[in-house]
């Protein structure tokens, strides 16, 4: 992971919800990062990301359940990072 750059390859169906999944948990992850640095409170963050404090407090637990991908995108974009999830065809794709 370098920046806000993340590179998925959705290969079949079923691996796209688990990717979601994981995607969310990447996302998440770099957020918690940032706020660390930033070395903001969850009532700070709350209010500069405009996303409410009991729902801070989840995303800093890893508590992701009613967190949506497109939500972590725009709180990461609030703070000046750029996010893109590219889907492509996998070298060893196969055919059904």
């Amino acid at each position: 992971m370098q920046g806000g750059k993340y590179r998925v390859a959705v290969t079949s169906p079923d691996l796209a919800g688990r990717l979601a999944i994981s995607a969310r948990a990447r996302l998440a992850e770099k957020l918690n990062q940032l706020l660390d640095e930033m070395q903001l409170s969850q009532k700070q963050a709350a209010s500069i990301l405009g996303i409410p404090q009991p729902r801070i407090s989840a995303i800093r637990n890893n508590k992701l359940a009613g967190i949506s991908l497109e939500r972590l995108m725009q709180a990461l974009r609030v703070l000046g990072q750029d996010v893109e999830i590219r889907v492509s065809p996998s070298s060893g794709r196969r055919d059904a």
